[in-house]
């Protein structure tokens, strides 16, 4: 990172910190809690989606085997945009969201059994 960068950050009092390879599973606060909960409720309303297209289908006397969900781009941007917006309302109107990734990322303890020291007990990834 240049030197500008590094200044910006220092005058906005903001820490930077080096997340060490194959932890940041352990050290990204955001992966543990939003990301993950985002990630989450988009495979549900998807899921809950084609589920409701196939029972349409089934209803409507379509044999198993004959059971097709259409979906073309342009339905699937407006649906993905809907539950984006869903599970960004899910996210906002619940702050704990966020403060629990810090927590589950144990970022904020030091000693035996934070993230820093099962960080070092990890073995490496294999490439």
């Amino acid at each position: 990172m240049c030197d500008s960068v590094h200044t910006l950050l220092e005058r906005n009092k903001i820490l930077q910190v080096h997340v060490p390879n194959n932890c940041t599973d352990l050290l990204q606060p955001l992966d543990l809690s939003v990301n993950k909960l985002f990630k989450d409720k988009l495979r549900s309303k998807f899921s809950d989606w084609s589920a409701q297209e196939v029972s349409k289908q089934l209803e409507a006397g379509t044999q198993v085997e004959e059971v097709h969900v259409n979906m073309p781009i342009s339905v699937m941007k407006k649906l993905s945009s809907q539950w984006s917006i869903s599970a960004y309302d899910h996210i906002q109107s619940n702050p704990d969201i966020v403060k629990n990734g810090f927590k589950k990322a144990r970022i904020t303890e030091l000693g035996e059994g934070s993230s820093r020291s099962r960080c070092r007990s990890r073995s490496p990834r294999a490439e």
